[in-house]
């Protein structure tokens, strides 16, 4: 007789399809641009879609990884709140660091899986695009 041991991971679509468990944090601190200084954002599973709103009129790096915000590995959310930035990535932490010598604030809303946060194996850091 076999036994089927069925593991909800990383590649199961089956996690994708499906609404995601409602996550939000508010008023999040963003460190100012300072060499080795960077805020990690841990979500409790993996995500299915995440949505960054920026409080500031100043611009926010966000990244995979800590070597990827604080190198070259980022992308820019444009200050100002007005328009929040979605992205539909797998993805267990975001790392944050501001693009002046100003802290400012920041909102993050997700769709969380069920897929444990283990499954993305350090959240890809080290890999190419992630740094």
């Amino acid at each position: 007789m076999s036994v089927f041991n069925y593991h909800n991971g990383i590649g199961n679509a089956s996690a994708y399809m499906v609404s995601g468990r409602p996550y939000a944090s508010g008023s999040i601190t963003v460190p100012a641009l300072t060499p080795g200084v960077s805020l990690k954002v841990a979500l409790p599973s993996v995500s299915r879609w995440i949505t960054i709103i920026n409080n500031s009129a100043r611009d926010t790096r966000v990244g995979f990884s800590k070597f990827g915000v604080e190198g070259t590995n980022y992308f820019v959310v444009k200050g100002g709140g007005i328009t929040p930035f979605t992205l539909e990535v797998k993805t267990s932490e975001l790392h944050f660091i501001t693009n002046t010598n100003h802290t400012h604030t920041i909102d993050i809303v997700a769709g969380l899986t069920s897929i444990s946060s283990d499954e993305t194996n350090q959240n890809f850091s080290g890999s190419t695009g992630v740094g």
